[in-house]
């Protein structure tokens, strides 16, 4: 959209996005067309054919519904609206309908694809409600609940660059997202969606939703949430109105909506909590039944819907919970990293945590994997390369940094998360929209996949004078180290750590030398007798310091943790090197 023709009204922006036309994906509509000229299916045959694609659905149902009055019956389910047009009309109406073949490198295509997930999950999870409280009309209330989403569909698709400013005024500028919607788009989304779906084909069910008798207050959502024991057995709710609220359809699609909502962000934050509470008020299940109820509803949709380039429900179950940050946005921009590509972390946590899976492409990176320290040997008597001596290596297409095979009694960590996270960093870089997140997943593949206690990350600022911990894992015993700082203009063990790609191994038997350079208030903060250090460099500059020891569970580290932590801090930097390289490309 043109700057001169953005809407800025939920009235403009309704009246646009209508006139639009979603874009299905390139093979079911081809494949449809091939078995209705072969053969004569049933029409269920056929629905089923269609559901693959939500968008080509919703083109089959709103085509079915097109000019039907208040009055008139409407095609509630897929199979019943392509019974209503007609195999004829179905022909053309696939042949008239835009399709895009899914680009790596499209972030439009990326958001679009993943709001289609997010209804997808609220379709599954919905059909489920409405089994367990026998609501009789499960189908109905499936495509009620895929097509309630579809205001965020043409949003993000035809909005990509608005929706990306109130993310960004979200996160960076710690704004509520109302104000931020009004800045950017001129009106809250609600109020967008609410007037978006007055002109379009929905089944009845999905426009009762957004009907305010149909709907609680937030304080009525925090309310019913409140009644689950301590045992976490759900307790009966004595509130009129809320028990009225609940009791209609509309209640069971907005509820899977709201969870599939916060699910697409983190499966283990408060406000999806929140959410599996009123599930478990509302199904009369005890919690513990209600997160499972929802975490298979997540692996069969992701089953039964592969969506290529995003990350699946199921796939999101595998990320462990974040630890909140609280940074401010003076301290953040301190932090800045020294290079260009990176951004220093934003002032509140994402509430979007996703980001394109995108294959890497070549790009220079200096192999971070000279060891500091040699048995017996002081850094100043091995002597220290200086930074016009590094020779920046490119990794060549298929080359990865060499893995390892865990040794027999190998510390408890979670092979499938350390794989999930490197193979990540190393071949879908643009999974990772910015340094926040990668830095994030970075600490997590650390504790929660190698398996060692206690994680940082700490950023080099843009003057390279100092170094600040900003992301952590396992820290919560020793707040210190979470918000650990140094100076660097001292001579330390981590001021000789970012004069090159360095890592070192520091344990008891190390040279005295070694810890006489580290700071005393470090030896405090961390409280460990051993831990791994390494400096991570992009474009031949300090970008940050990673940090990780094995806590208090008494077991030593092993040549083995070793290997795997430069593995995952090598392709930390190789994903750094590729979103500063892209970065660059576009500046």
């Amino acid at each position: 959209m043109n700057n001169q023709d953005t809407p800025a009204s939920a009235k403009e922006w309704s009246e646009f996005l209508s006139t639009q036309t979603l874009p299905t994906g390139p093979f079911v509509g081809k494949q449809i067309l091939k078995r209705i000229t072969e053969d004569k299916l049933p029409y269920k045959k056929i629905a089923e054919q269609a559901n693959k694609d939500p968008v080509y659905s919703y083109h089959i149902m709103s085509k079915a519904n097109q000019g039907k009055g208040k009055d008139a019956p409407f095609s509630k389910t897929l199979d019943h609206a392509i019974s209503m047009i007609g195999t004829e009309n179905l022909k053309k109406l696939t042949l008239s309908l835009p399709s895009h073949k899914p680009k790596v490198d499209n972030v439009q295509q990326y958001y679009y694809a993943r709001a289609i997930s997010s209804s997808l999950l609220a379709s599954y999870l919905a059909r489920t409600f409405s089994e367990f409280k026998k609501l009789g009309q499960k189908e109905d209330i499936y495509w009620g609940a895929l097509f309630c989403g579809i205001p965020m569909w043409y949003l993000w698709r035809f909005a990509t660059p608005e929706m990306k400013l109130v993310r960004h005024a979200v996160q960076e500028s710690a704004k509520l997202p109302h104000q931020a919607e009004r800045e950017v788009l001129g009106c809250t989304i609600p109020e967008l969606a609410a007037k978006l779906v007055e002109h379009l084909n929905l089944p009845p069910l999905t426009k009762r939703c957004y009907l305010p008798d149909n709907q609680l207050t937030p304080k009525q959502w925090i309310r019913m949430s409140q009644h689950v024991a301590p045992n976490g057995k759900p307790i009966k709710v004595d509130d009129q109105h809320i028990n009225l609220i609940s009791s209609k359809s509309a209640f069971a699609i907005t509820l899977a909506n709201l969870l599939a909502y916060y699910a697409s962000q983190d499966w283990y934050s408060h406000s999806t909590l929140r959410v599996q509470k009123v599930i478990s008020v509302y199904l009369g299940i005890p919690l513990d039944q209600a997160i499972t109820l929802t975490h298979r509803c997540a692996v069969e949709m992701s089953r039964e819907h592969p969506i290529p380039g995003i990350l699946l429900p199921a796939a999101r179950l595998l990320l462990p919970p974040r630890e909140k940050l609280h940074v401010s946005t003076k301290a953040a921009q301190a932090a800045k990293p020294a290079t260009e590509g990176v951004v220093a972390p934003p002032a509140t946590e994402p509430t979007d945590q996703a980001a394109p899976a995108i294959p890497p492409v070549e790009a220079a990176i200096a192999k971070a994997s000279h060891d500091v320290e040699q048995a017996g040997v002081s850094p100043s008597e091995q002597g220290v390369i200086k930074p016009e001596e590094i020779k920046a290596k490119p990794i060549a297409k298929k080359e990865q940094p060499t893995k390892t095979v865990a040794p027999t009694g190998a510390r408890r960590g979670d092979k499938n998360i350390f794989t999930e996270f490197t193979e990540l960093m190393l071949k879908n870089p643009d999974n990772f929209v910015d340094l926040h997140e990668l830095m994030n997943a970075a600490t997590q593949c650390t504790a929660y996949g190698l398996g060692l206690q206690k994680a940082i990350v700490a950023l080099v600022n843009t003057n390279e004078t100092r170094l600040k911990a900003y992301y952590n894992v396992g820290t919560s015993n020793h707040p210190q180290l979470s918000n650990f700082q140094t100076d660097l203009t001292k001579p330390t063990l981590f001021s000789r750590l970012i004069e090159k790609p360095s890592s070192i191994w520091v344990k008891p038997t190390s040279n005295k030398n070694i810890w006489a350079m580290i700071p005393p208030e470090f030896k405090v903060a961390s409280g460990a007798k051993e831990f791994f250090l390494m400096s991570i460099f992009v474009n031949q500059k300090p970008v940050a310091v990673f940090y990780a020891d094995s806590g208090d569970d008494n077991q030593p580290l092993t040549d083995y943790d070793y290997k795997q932590f430069k593995y995952m801090c090598s392709a930390a930097t190789h994903c750094l090197q590729y979103l500063a390289a892209k970065r660059a490309k576009k500046t």
